[in-house]
């Protein structure tokens, strides 16, 4: 029910603002783009560094857990398979997990507001960042069009020594 309040929310706040998406040129496309791209980059970075794990791996099951109407934050479970370490160490079966905060309102058309947000799907391969059991960054690894690719970001990471 939270979740629902806070979408409902957010399409109101958006419809009343009259300038928070407008038409850009290809030219301001682009530039939003590089930055967008840039920002990617530093986020990618930091969530290196802080990461104790770094896996290539398939979801293979994500659950909601069960939390009560007041709470601010949303947790899910995930189990993976098909795991490379490239950083740190990681157990068959271990599981992981997600925290989505409820309360967080973004509005915006740039796709820099997308950069942290983790939302994965079963049978889906991504470039995971982990600390203390926690996915704090998410990368997907396949025929998809993110600002920064997984293929780049594992470039990225191999760059900066992993």
């Amino acid at each position: 029910m939270n979740k629902l309040k806070h979408i409902i929310s957010s399409f109101l706040l958006f419809s009343a603002s009259t300038n928070a998406c407008q038409v850009l040129s290809f030219e301001e496309e682009m530039e939003d783009y590089k930055e967008t791209k840039a920002l990617a980059i530093k986020h990618a970075q930091k969530a290196a560094k802080e990461a104790d794990t770094i896996l290539k791996a398939r979801v293979v099951n994500v659950t909601e857990r069960v939390s009560d109407e007041n709470s601010t934050a949303q947790y899910f479970d995930v189990e993976l398979d098909k795991v490379n370490v490239l950083k740190g160490a990681f157990f068959e079966g271990q599981r992981l997990f997600w925290k989505e905060n409820l309360e967080t309102i973004t509005i915006g058309c740039s796709q820099s507001m997308y950069i942290d947000v983790i939302d994965l799907m079963p049978s889906y391969p991504y470039l995971l960042y982990i600390k203390d059991g926690e996915i704090i960054r998410q990368n997907d690894i396949g025929p998809y069009f993110p600002t920064l690719t997984g293929e780049e970001e594992l470039e990225l990471i191999g760059a900066n020594g992993l």
